[in-house]
């Protein structure tokens, strides 16, 4: 018996270094994989800013070879996220800018630079995504400007220093480009972008109310800003005045609940549709930590619920879908709970009203089929889908 338990001990001891040493190795391709996507980006992104730069054959080989360096590491990002980041959607946000930037090479091979130009820059998004998420993530992204660089305005430089996790920096370009008149020859829609980008870094990533105050009453004094947009700061200043005031910072799964619920309460009475942006953020970051740490079971499931709500509340920061990934995640991790069944209605009504909006109107049959196998994964035995005298979940 002593020579049985001596024997599943040693097997127990080396199968947790295996997979300790796995987990390292995954963490190592995944810190090399962000370094190779970060000088990419530094040497790409402000080129596509620029049509003739990036028109210019003599720039034709950086571009080629950069489109192809980040088409290939954003791939491998997505195969190693399992062993990087827990967060569930990170390996939906690395396949999907991976398929971008191979249709980028796709358009230049075939001589259409323009579009290429196009996916090139709004890859950006792919990185803002994830790098306004939380205070988490790597520090080494910071490198010096490409000497295109200089050429972009204020915005512009903006949006690449977010997507290059230069923060300090990003917030002080905003703040120059709040007082530069060609803010004032962008749309409407692209100074709201960036104003939320930038309040994404305060709340999610610096957790600083001073800098989130900062931003705003820059923003709220700017003369090339939209009324809608300065009235939307001043909803914005009285979350960020409670935020200041609370005695303790919030970190848990109630908090986060707490606070998407006073983002709901203070749309419901506000006629700004953005009232509850800060408390959003705020819920925000404390899931995106806690999907990071990670803990099978209900609270998890009910993390990635309440995480699907705020991405969907905040779509211009987490991508259009990638609420829905939470959703699905949710389903599948805790199948034939009230947390799925939650999680289902979500994701079936997101779905159905996207595809809504298509030509045709019709979900594609894949789409339906997934959502018929999601469904019978988030049914409960004896509980019906309908039941009037079920309290709501």
């Amino acid at each position: 018996m002593k020579s049985i338990l001596l024997i599943a001990s040693v097997l127990i001891i080396s199968s947790c270094k295996s997979a300790d040493t796995k987990t390292a190795v995954g963490k190592e391709a995944w810190t090399a994989n962000m370094h190779q996507l970060s000088q990419s980006v530094a040497n790409l992104i402000p080129l596509a800013h620029d049509p003739l730069q990036f028109n210019d054959p003599n720039n034709r080989e950086i571009i080629h070879q950069e489109v192809g360096r980040l088409a290939k590491f954003s791939h491998d990002l997505g195969t190693t996220n399992t062993q990087g980041i827990a967060d569930p959607a990170m390996e939906y946000v690395a396949s999907r800018f991976s398929a971008d930037m191979q249709e980028a090479r796709r358009q230049l091979s075939i001589g259409n630079p323009t579009y290429s130009r196009y996916i090139i820059r709004n890859a950006t998004n792919y990185c803002i995504s994830c790098h306004t998420q939380s205070d988490r993530g790597p520090k080494f992204l910071g490198m010096e400007a490409d000497p295109f660089y200089q050429k972009l305005n204020s915005l512009d430089r903006t949006n690449y220093l977010i997507a290059v996790r230069r923060f300090d920096e990003a917030v002080l370009e905003f703040e120059k480009a709040m007082n530069s008149p060609d803010v004032a020859l962008w749309p409407f829609p692209s100074l709201e972008s960036v104003t939320l980008k930038i309040l994404a870094v305060a709340v999610r990533v610096k957790k600083d109310p001073k800098m989130a105050e900062r931003i705003i009453t820059r923003m709220v004094q700017s003369k090339w800003a939209p009324v809608y947009l300065q009235m939307s700061g001043i909803k914005w200043r009285e979350g960020i005045d409670e935020w200041s005031r609370a005695k303790t910072k919030p970190k848990t799964l109630g908090d986060a609940k707490k606070l998407i619920s006073a983002a709901v309460k203070k749309q419901a009475e506000s006629p700004m549709s953005r009232a509850g942006l800060i408390e959003y953020l705020q819920a925000s970051g404390v899931l995106h930590d806690l999907l990071n740490d990670k803990k099978p079971g209900k609270d998890y499931a009910e993390t990635l619920y309440y995480a699907g709500i705020a991405s969907e509340s905040l779509r211009e920061l987490d991508l259009l879908d990638t609420s829905e990934r939470y959703f699905e995640t949710c389903i599948r991790h805790l199948p034939h709970s009230p947390q799925a069944r939650n999680c289902y209605i979500r994701l079936e009504s997101a779905q159905i009203a996207g595809y809504s909006e298509s030509e045709s109107g019709r979900l594609p049959p894949s789409v339906r089929a997934n959502l018929d196998a999601l469904k019978k994964l988030a049914e409960t035995k004896g509980q019906p889908w309908l039941d009037e005298k079920r309290k709501a979940e």
